[in-house]
């Protein structure tokens, strides 16, 4: 890492987050002459015990966090007048380095139904392979559909708790929900497994971008990539009276007076954010519908004792839905019984989520790939509409959601806007 910043580079990657650093590694190593600024705005975290121990994840969360940024969105009626505080990665790799490493991939039919050149779900499996070294020796899993030397290591983990995993498995079994052997096969949607996540097996050590791809590159010293830490991005800059971007305002630590550098070549932006959360009625009937399926699954697990009701809906009086009833029942019948929601049951559990939802994860779509006409911000091969030289390669272009968490995605993204940027220079990856 340097804070010596050039005043001129070939390409300017205007954050160092998941995608961001694939992007800038993949371009170093094919073209080692290529001079590659990363911009991140968070502090180095090579080694860091918070970011590298999986089980000191959440302190990354917490208030004073330094590898965590915390966003405050303005008051919505969506969230029944709350303000939803949204926490991002604050860090080289972003969320990468702080989330709760869960290795789970979109199925096919969610880059189908983005309906654009390029990124059907076909053409994004190979994307997602590259990154990715499987260590589940599992002979019921299509070796095809995973990468076995990639930088970044998929697995169990070191703990895996065998007791807890198969009572899951059964409860799920009971309510028609069967195992699979992989989840993650891009195409499974209706089923349970083992949990994959993003840590080596042999060592249990946190698998991110900067220690899998970024550090190797810095270390070996024989590219043009840099890497300056705690550099705000202030603006994109443009040629005098032309479209073409050429550069980034960026503010530092130690000055608050704007700074410039210049790009020969490319200006890749990967930090974009915006909050919306809950305002399409949809997503609220989808979390209604998870509400009652976990509901159904906790009360089968051989250790339910019953709800913290803190952490639940408030059920009218009388309802058949209230925990009290349905458990007593259930007692009583020696089995869990069906539940009986009515109309206003379901309106207490849709208030419960606008009142309670916190785990604001998982932005994407501000910056949406598709017709521009149609509202969209980029093309098929992620360059700005309306300017050159100007591509946004992170979540924020993805047209619609993908149904999983959207670590693998961000990785698979950073890959396809790598080799994107390559044809355009005329590169080889």
């Amino acid at each position: 890492m340097s804070n010596r910043i050039p005043k001129e580079v070939d390409i300017v990657v205007a954050g160092g987050g998941a995608a961001g650093i694939v992007v800038a590694s993949r371009l170093a190593k094919a073209d080692p002459t290529l001079l590659i600024l990363i911009l991140e705005h968070g502090p180095d975290v090579r080694e860091n015990p918070q970011v590298v121990n999986p089980a000191l994840f959440i302190t990354n969360l917490l208030p004073g966090s330094k590898t965590a940024t915390f966003y405050t969105a303005e008051p919505s009626e969506h969230l029944n007048g709350r303000r939803a505080i949204v926490a991002a990665g604050g860090c080289p790799g972003g969320g990468g380095s702080i989330n709760f490493l869960a290795y789970v991939r979109p199925q096919e039919i969610d880059f189908d139904d983005w309906e654009v050149e390029g990124w059907s779900g076909k053409e994004m499996i190979p994307f997602f392979k590259k990154f990715e070294n499987f260590q589940d020796p599992d002979p019921e899993i299509d070796p095809s559909i995973h990468g076995y030397g990639g930088e970044l290591s998929v697995s169990q983990g070191s703990n895996v708790q065998e007791g807890p995993q198969q009572d899951f498995f059964k409860a799920c079994e009971t309510l028609g929900i069967g195992r699979v052997a992989d989840i993650a096969d891009f195409k499974t949607s209706n089923g349970v497994g083992k949990w994959h996540q993003f840590v080596d097996k042999n060592d249990g050590i946190r698998q991110n971008t900067p220690h899998g791809f970024l550090y190797p590159i810095l270390d070996a010293n024989n590219t043009g990539l840099q890497v300056a830490t705690e550099v705000k991005v202030g603006r994109i800059l443009f040629e005098e009276d032309t479209n073409r971007a050429n550069g980034v305002e960026y503010f530092t630590e130690r000055s608050s007076k704007p700074q410039v550098v210049y790009a020969r070549k490319q200006v890749i932006l990967t930090a974009v954010f915006n909050a919306g959360f809950l305002s399409n009625p949809a997503d609220v009937e989808q979390m209604l519908y998870g509400y009652k399926l976990q509901r159904d699954i906790a009360r089968r697990l051989s250790h339910y004792r019953g709800p913290l009701e803190t952490s639940h809906p408030k059920f009218p009086p009388g309802s058949k839905a209230s925990y009290d009833y349905v458990d007593g029942l259930s007692a009583e019948k020696g089995s869990p019984v069906p539940i009986e929601y009515t109309p206003e049951d379901d309106d207490a559990i849709r208030d419960y989520i606008r009142q309670s939802v916190e785990t604001t994860w998982h932005s994407m779509s501000t910056c949406a790939m598709k017709k521009r006409e149609l509202g969209g911000v980029v093309d098929e091969r992620l360059n700005v509409y309306g300017v050159e030289r100007l591509k946004v390669a992170d979540l924020s272009i993805c047209p619609q959601n993908v149904a999983a968490n959207t670590y693998s995605t961000a990785l698979a993204i950073g890959e396809k806007a790598a080799t994107l940027v390559a044809e355009d220079l005329g590169i080889t990856l």
